[in-house]
């Protein structure tokens, strides 16, 4: 994580990341969708409060993609995170000024929950993590007791450093492998 000259943090896009600003495009939106279903209609206003609380715990969701000029990155978005109805069109791509730049969407229609992410912020389970981690806090500041585990993230507890590493570069092995000589094929005379 490094600083830019206007103060706000970025972040390189991992590996894994790199490929999906290139390719997205409207017939291809490189978005992923989870939701969950509550049990009663879904309160707006809590899950405004729920999503601004959780949305500061993960700071890697809380950015805007930028161009550089060799690579896309990044960039902290200091714009305020909104919640939105659902509309009839799921996993739509996320236009250059849409929804203040986030390319997160949480999203409400009578009793449903979802998020939609776009796939360089996060593989399925980052977004599950963040899902989970928002209907907790959304559970909670609705008076339920709502514990925390591995994926269900406490959103007054400092992001870990692993949370926002590449961990390709971590866990990726450049070792060559060599392929093991092989005989010649016997070749029959005729």
């Amino acid at each position: 994580m490094r600083t830019t000259d206007t103060g706000r943090r970025w972040f390189r896009l991992d590996n894994a990341a790199k490929i999906y600003p290139v390719i997205m495009n409207s017939r291809h939106p490189t978005v992923f969708r989870v939701g969950a279903i509550m049990r009663e209609p879904v309160d707006p206003v809590l899950l405004q409060r729920a999503a601004e609380q959780a949305i500061e715990r993960f700071p890697a969701f809380k950015v805007r993609l930028r161009a550089g000029v060799f690579w896309y990155y990044l960039e902290e978005n200091r714009a305020r995170f909104s919640v939105e109805p659902e509309t009839p069109y799921p996993c739509r791509r996320f236009t250059r000024k849409g929804n203040n730049r986030y390319r997160l969407r949480v999203l409400y229609h009578n009793r449903r929950i979802a998020v939609e992410v776009f796939h360089s912020l996060a593989d399925g389970s980052g977004g599950m993590i963040f899902m989970k981690t928002m209907v907790a806090q959304y559970l909670r500041l609705q008076g339920e007791t709502v514990g925390f585990s591995d994926t269900v993230f406490d959103v007054d507890a400092e992001p870990a450093p692993e949370e926002i590493e590449d961990a390709y570069a971590r866990h990726a092995n450049f070792r060559v492998i060599r392929r093991p000589s092989e005989s010649l094929a016997y070749h029959l005379d005729g």
